[in-house]
């Protein structure tokens, strides 16, 4: 008997271990987020390996998962943001199996990531005009957690207006509601009965070692197959995951969560959901905190950056849309406006009338030269006025901005200016040019 799969159905027509992974994430995410992780990091394997033998880079059945990922970069067949949720996807299912490390928060984020990439493959590789609809959210755990039904309402409200602007349709409050109560009957109904899913995921756990095996077996002859097309539709695969990879459409939400797995990898205690200071999140002596929404007398910052007590950064993440360099000026507005007051560590300044010194842009996307100004993370030391925004590959780690705030530019200049200028009036290589000459 086939799994059923709410989100990942349209993949039965490459591989039915992608729908049935799929499908035990969706299942698993109430009762057991940490193995939800494990098996949306299943379904991420074997869906890079089905692209890296369908490109004629799937050289070693035994290659690690982040040895495909690596043939597919290396093919072209990735782009930073399709490499992006790879490894995210990749990092939270091993946290999920080594450190137990699972929530239910990150086990929806990670479905609709794995969504994303089943899109991205089937109209790579399979059909081009494919139009997916949106993600179907999960229906409500009993146990709840926080920040849980914020996300799993945000998701449905999108749901709502996706399948509104499908229709052109403009919706008010009584039709928007009746919506929604028709969107979360119909996702019930596509997830059924959890009890009786659960119970088909665990008779088919019995086949999925001999699947799998059926599976590297295919994909030998698919990559032998890859290797003897024509150089042409090869190129032509490039190029279409290229076109799609770059045209992922996360929203503000989702970008948030990427941009906040970057603060994290960067060794930020970073959670858009949690870490906010509407929900009473203050800077704690002894952390490195990115808290979201802190107000300042021009408006909520999207995130400050706090070492201990001490305000260095302003952060300013817009969805991957969005032209990265402009929103800086947004983040020198909230700098001036950042009061340093109650228990806060004045950081040095102020600046000019800057009064935190360090400013981040970005909207999520990994750095990518030939798309600089929409991409990567742009960076401005207010310290200075002759200082101008620059891309960063990455973000500056609490101890790099330690250091960075260290250096004292403006005295190091200021002591320059003073310094004395007795030794221009000594000899000089032209005073001698004569003499050199004979």
């Amino acid at each position: 008997m086939s799994a059923k799969s709410a989100n990942f159905q349209f993949l039965h027509v490459h591989d039915e271990l992608l729908v049935r992974y799929g499908a035990q994430a969706e299942r698993y995410f109430s009762d057991d987020p940490n193995t939800a992780l494990i098996k949306l990091r299943q379904f991420a394997e074997v869906l890079a390996k089905n692209a890296a033998a369908l490109s004629g880079v799937y050289t070693r059945t035994e290659a690690s998962f982040v040895d495909v990922l690596g043939s597919l970069w290396d093919r072209g067949i990735l782009t930073p943001q399709v490499s992006q949720l790879f490894h995210g996807i990749r990092k939270a299912g091993n946290a999920a199996a080594h450190e137990h490390d699972g929530t239910r928060r990150a086990a929806l984020h990670q479905l609709k990531m794995a969504r994303l990439l089943g899109v991205w493959f089937h109209k790579t590789f399979h059909e081009p005009d494919y139009k997916p609809g949106p993600f179907i959210p999960p229906p409500d755990p009993q146990a709840q957690e926080d920040g849980l039904q914020e996300a799993l309402e945000a998701a449905r409200a999108e749901l709502v207006r996706l399948q509104a602007e499908a229709e052109q349709a403009r919706l008010t409050a009584e039709e928007e509601a009746q919506r929604r109560a028709e969107a979360e009957a119909k996702a019930a109904e596509a997830y059924g009965d959890l009890e009786a899913a659960l119970e088909l995921v665990e008779e088919s756990e019995a086949r999925l070692a001999e699947d799998r095996v059926a599976m590297e077996a295919r994909l030998v002859d698919v990559q032998a197959d890859a290797v003897r097309a024509p150089l042409e539709d090869t190129e032509n695969t490039v190029r279409r995951a290229q076109t799609f990879g770059a045209d992922l459409d996360l929203n503000e939400a989702d970008t948030r969560k990427l941009i906040d797995e970057q603060l994290r990898d960067a060794g930020w205690e970073a959670d858009s959901e949690l870490l906010r200071h509407a929900k009473g999140v203050r800077p704690v002596k002894g952390r490195n905190m990115a808290i979201a929404e802190w107000p300042t007398e021009t408006g909520p910052a999207d995130c400050a950056l706090f070492i201990g007590l001490k305000p260095v950064a302003i952060v300013e993440a817009k969805r991957q849309s969005t032209d990265v360099p402009a929103r800086i000026h947004q983040a020198k507005r909230y700098s001036r406006g950042f009061g340093i007051d109650g228990d806060l560590v004045d950081p040095g300044g102020p600046w000019e009338d800057f009064r935190v010194p360090f400013l981040f842009a970005t909207n999520g996307r990994p750095f990518l030269r030939q798309l600089i100004n929409a991409s990567g993370i742009w960076f401005l030391d207010a310290r200075l006025p002759t200082n101008h925004p620059r891309a960063l590959k990455g973000w500056y780690s609490p101890d790099g901005l330690e250091k960075l705030l260290a250096q004292d530019i403006r005295a190091a200049d200021e002591r320059l200016a003073a310094e004395s200028s007795d030794y221009r009036s000594g000899p000089r290589f032209w005073d001698h040019w004569p003499s050199f000459c004979g």
